[in-house]
């Protein structure tokens, strides 16, 4: 009886061991993705950040300009006319 106890406290020691090989393993790959997948949403954001004031100034751009570019266009060619 002795040997059959210390056999399946072998088989569960090795099938814990390898549940731990496994998870370590797992979990080194899924940092690795994790740190990846964080920086590559940071400079997704950064982006978006940086669109969105082109965009903002753009459309300030514009409004300002609304209705106005015939007369720019005409005091600009009186003055260098």
């Amino acid at each position: 009886m002795n040997e059959i106890t210390l056999a399946a406290l072998g088989i569960v020691a090795t099938a814990v061991g390898a549940f731990v090989w496994i998870v370590k393993f797992l979990m080194t790959e899924v940092k690795s993705s994790l740190d990846k997948n964080t920086f590559s949403h940071n400079k997704v954001a950064e982006a978006t950040r940086l669109n969105t004031k082109v965009s903002q100034e753009t459309l300030t751009f514009m409004k300002n300009l609304n209705g106005r570019l015939a007369q720019i266009a005409a005091e600009k060619l009186e003055k260098n006319g």
